[in-house]
């Protein structure tokens, strides 16, 4: 009886489960693969950009998609006082419904930045259509609706291309950062950085590192010191170090193969220091400056030249956001982790605090590999 009863049961259930009651048919809806923010005129508000794949065109070969047509990507506009007002006026320009389960990039123009994008984290965490993972970029000396509509040469969809080359970017050089709006979302209220994008010519290149702080665009951290933030918060994977000799300025190129960063907070008397310590391994990549790679002492004088040139790239970067009063390395939250009562009495004064704090960078460097040549082809 009981068996029964249970497999009545279960058949009732699997009548519930048939079907999908909210699909959607891929001719019904239109995929929204990128979306861009700019400042209108102030008539028009805001102005909000759609990057939606063009059906028939995303599947035909880059021969002939190039004979004509608009090519893989269509772009929609519209502009509204507010975000959701844009969003309602475009929704009519196009014959299919906004679908976002492939959005992929997410621009704000330098100039929304510079004002400040509270309305626009307010219309995102509202819309539960948007998706947490969309990569975040600040577009710098352009507008978001023209590099949605630069062309990418290795990939069709810009939106992809502009995504993959900020992974490798951040995987193998290290002068960029991924952040995603989720990853925003967890605490908009403190200093953050956001990626940049620029365009050269027609290509869209990631460019600098935009810091953010009360939900505005307060600074711009360019290379070298934007791998010097890298170091500090650990995201260093892989990178190159070039290290001069006579005459060559840069004659020894280090492939950074693996490195490790520890942040600690130390108390004395009530006053905050902040120890940063950097373990970094490398192979000997290029050798132009004619050097005995089985001399030891010469593997000495190039690890101690690397660690030099790490220690020389975090302060430079440590400098300029003391400088502006912008935690963007999150010193606070390390100290509050080493003391949450001391924390508690000091965070509202953190901001001046920190641009005064004692900072120790310590950096062990090790050369493992010399590669296939001991000798360089210039001795």
């Amino acid at each position: 009886m009981i068996r029964k009863f249970a497999l009545s049961l279960l058949l009732l259930f699997v009548l519930f489960l048939a079907g999908c009651w909210n699909r959607e048919e891929l001719n019904e809806v239109a995929i929204v693969t990128g979306i861009g923010v700019d400042k209108g005129t102030p008539e028009e508000g805001f102005v909000l950009t759609y990057q939606v794949v063009a059906p028939r065109t995303a599947a035909l070969t880059k021969q002939s998609s190039e004979s004509g047509g608009n090519g893989p990507i269509i772009l929609y506009k519209g502009s509204g006082k507010t975000l959701f007002e844009a969003t309602r006026r475009t929704a009519p320009k196009l014959p299919r419904r906004l679908f976002f389960s492939h959005s992929r990039l997410f621009v704000i123009s330098e100039k929304v930045a510079n004002d400040g994008i509270g309305d626009l984290l307010d219309f995102i965490e509202r819309n539960d259509e948007f998706r947490p993972t969309m990569q975040l970029f600040i577009a710098r000396n352009s507008d978001a609706y023209n590099l949605l509509k630069a062309s990418t040469p290795l990939d069709k969809i810009s939106s992809n291309s502009i995504v993959e080359e900020t992974r490798l970017s951040q995987k193998i050089w290290g002068n960029n950062l991924q952040v995603t709006l989720g990853e925003y979302l967890t605490n908009p209220q403190i200093p953050t950085v956001i990626p940049g994008l620029q365009l050269s010519g027609s290509d869209v290149k990631v460019s600098g590192l935009a810091v953010m702080n009360d939900q505005k665009l307060a600074d711009w951290i360019e290379e070298p010191e934007a791998r010097g933030l890298l170091w500090i918060k650990n995201k260093i994977r892989s990178t190159v170090v070039s290290l001069g000799c006579k005459p060559k300025q840069n004659g020894v190129g280090l492939v950074i193969t693996r490195s490790d960063t520890k942040v600690r907070a130390l108390m004395t008397t009530n006053q905050p220091s902040i120890q940063i310590q950097v373990t970094a391994e490398a192979s000997i990549g290029e050798d132009d400056c004619a050097i005995d790679l089985t001399d030891p002492d010469e593997i000495t004088k190039l690890e101690k030249k690397m660690s030099n040139q790490i220690k020389s790239e975090i302060d430079a970067v440590i400098l300029q956001e003391q400088h502006k009063k912008l935690d963007v390395f999150g010193f606070g939250g390390t100290v509050m982790r080493s003391d949450k009562r001391y924390w508690h009495e000091i965070k509202d004064e953190w901001k001046d605090l920190f641009s005064q704090v004692a900072v120790k960078v310590e950096v062990a460097s090790v050369i493992r590999r010399s590669g296939m040549r001991s000798k360089s082809f210039s001795t």
